[in-house]
């Protein structure tokens, strides 16, 4: 407030103003991620499933050897751990 009081003193309703700041101050503060974070001392479960579809796996290994390069390359790798068939 102090450094924009020039800009302050020029508008109608300093007040209304204020509260604006105060309110937009806030609602920025509760919409950051890391304020909704707590520490705890268990890491929550991966969500990964145990067990591996086997046949879903050579299928999508299968599809992706039909695929040329070029659009491998836009796929997201390694998150799953699957290599591609060919080694690329």
């Amino acid at each position: 407030m102090y450094a924009n009081w020039r800009k302050i003193a020029q508008v109608d309703d300093p007040a209304a103003y204020t509260h604006t700041v105060l309110v937009r101050t806030y609602l920025s503060y509760r919409r950051r991620r890391s304020n909704s974070e707590q520490p705890t001392d268990t890491l929550p479960d991966s969500g990964a499933a145990p067990e591996h579809d086997a046949t879903l796996r050579v299928t999508l290994l299968d599809a992706l050897g039909r695929l040329s390069a070029r659009d491998r390359a836009v796929l997201p790798h390694g998150r799953h751990g699957a290599a591609h068939p060919r080694g690329t």
